[in-house]
């Protein structure tokens, strides 16, 4: 099964699993498509955090490959950063190549063979793709895309196709030379260059030194099930398992939709916020500090905060808009499974639509805007340091249960991201509801702010919640404009030998499954 967000790679993972290919190697081939057909949400300049359930080991790995603040990072530097200065080096490419030495089983150069013919041949724009341009047109132009991605005119056209030349060109580059091309050879010398030349920070010894991370993915249990996610800077997973380990403690409202359950969320996200904005980041002990919080008498703790907040004496403010700038946040979530059982739940981004907009000359490859999740707070474990990787809100998640996947998920969409993916899991597990259900449910959403406590509906939720959550001491407030703003989950849920993918129609995601494939 493959589910992403976009037919080409949803085709490109079928394409290498009918060939033979495991999970991983699928998976690789989804991944660098995503990259020439949904360029808005990722690319060789971004992210990658990834999962990996090993069927034959009954386990489940992390690989983190966020993007990382150059050893010649001005820390001085103050105030708001230009887009070159908001580049971190990338780390998605190194990501799958690690991943697929230790996991892949058919030659590389196959993999990437779908994305390279997709770039040469083309994609159709659908309207979500059109959306994102329109967003992105000014910086694009001025960072050197505007010949890649408007000489096709008009984009509102239903059949405008695009071609990526250059970046077809990076990809055979890859395709023969691996990942080295970039972390050290003639493609890293280019970004290196541009990189530096446009005001942002970046050397060769960075590239060179950048390394993946892969360590056994923490986990907690929720009901009878197992959830596992990431750590250090990958915020979103330790937000979702520190708040289901919390509602784990507690007994789930009776209403799935309700004013109750709403009300129950959200006072542990509060709580749970806290924690990740004061202790967890890009540090040594990372790791150790997600596993002391999750333990039983933390979590206690948590649950007795969650319960004694005060709503009522919370300052109202007049409510805010919807900041355009979150509307531009922009990610992709993919997930594959073989015959094997195996199985990979993957985010990878470039932070906002087409990243900075900065692309290399001669590459097609775009910019990431990450270092702008830093935190302006010095004293903050999130601030900025060279060499540190930034925080990020991705929470790629696999559920098991018996030693067996029974769901794997993830989703786009900022801060809004592990809220949505906890939803989706409770929705599940504890209403025993259908997965597509599950995902079609309308979405509502926890602020992460120090100043308000403010929760989010979707524009299909009744009003009367609005009156309701009001009441109760919240500020809530109707999102209308919801199509790129809310999580748009993808997922693959598994029962015995059969397996349901279920695709977000929030935005242009594709689910296909695959016939086993036969010696």
């Amino acid at each position: 099964m493959v589910v992403s967000g976009h037919q080409q790679a949803t085709l490109a993972g079928q394409q290498i699993l009918t060939q033979g290919g495991n999970a991983m190697d699928a998976a690789i081939a989804v991944a660098t498509t995503l990259n020439v057909a949904e360029p808005w949400g990722s690319g060789l300049g971004g992210k990658l955090v990834m999962l990996y359930y090993d069927a034959s080991r009954k386990q489940v790995y992390c690989v983190e490959a966020l993007d990382q603040a150059s050893s010649i990072m001005d820390t001085k530097h103050t105030g708001n950063r230009t887009a070159a200065q908001s580049i971190g080096v990338p780390g998605q490419l190194i990501g799958w190549a690690k991943a697929h030495e230790r996991w892949g089983s058919k030659p590389w150069a196959t993999l990437l063979e779908p994305a390279i013919q997709t770039a040469q041949n083309g994609y159709t724009l659908d309207r979500f793709d059109r959306v994102a341009l329109e967003h992105a047109c000014e910086k694009l132009i001025k960072g050197g895309a505007g010949q890649t991605y408007f000489a096709n005119q008009p984009i509102t056209d239903n059949q405008t196709t695009l071609t990526n030349t250059q970046l077809a060109k990076t990809f055979r580059i890859i395709q023969q030379q691996g990942y080295r091309a970039l972390y050290g050879g003639e493609l890293g010398q280019k970004m290196v260059d541009h990189v530096t030349a446009a005001g942002g920070w970046m050397t060769m010894d960075d590239l060179r030194r950048y390394r993946p991370r892969i360590y056994a993915a923490p986990k907690t249990r929720y009901r009878s099930a197992w959830v596992y996610s990431s750590d250090g800077p990958a915020t979103g997973g330790p937000t979702v398992l520190l708040s289901l380990a919390c509602l784990n403690q507690q007994q789930p409202a009776s209403d799935p939709q309700g004013v109750q359950r709403m009300d129950q969320m959200a006072r542990v996200l509060m709580q749970v916020y806290g924690v990740v904005r004061s202790q967890l980041a890009d540090h040594p002990a990372a790791g150790a500090t997600l596993r002391r919080a999750l333990t039983p008498m933390a979590i206690t703790q948590l649950n007795r905060q969650a319960m004694q907040m005060n709503l009522q004496t919370s300052a109202r403010h007049t409510l805010p808009g919807i900041d355009a700038e979150e509307l531009s946040h922009s990610t992709t979530h993919f997930i594959v499974s073989d015959a094997q059982g195996n199985v990979v739940s993957a985010t990878q981004s470039l932070g906002k639509h087409y990243g900075c907009g900065i692309m290399i000359p001669d590459t097609g490859i775009l910019m990431n805007t990450s270092l702008n999740n830093f935190s302006n707070d010095s004293s903050s474990p999130n601030s900025a340091k060279p060499g540190r990787r930034p925080r990020s809100t991705i929470s790629p998640t696999i559920v098991l249960h018996a030693g067996k996947p029974i769901l794997a998920l993830g989703s786009p969409g900022g801060q809004r991201i592990p809220v949505s993916v906890l939803q989706v899991i409770t929705d599940v597990i504890d209403y025993d509801m259908p997965l597509e259900q599950a995902i079609e449910m309308p979405r509502f959403h926890v602020r992460n702010s120090t100043r308000r406590q403010l929760i989010e509906l979707e524009h299909s939720m009744p009003t009367k919640l609005l009156t309701e959550l009001t009441n109760l001491g919240w500020q809530a407030q109707q999102v209308t404009t919801s199509v790129m703003y809310f999580g748009p989950v993808n997922a693959i849920g598994f029962d015995g030998q059969t397996s349901i993918g279920v695709a977000d129609d929030r935005r242009s995601n594709v689910a296909s499954g695959v016939e086993p494939f036969e010696q």
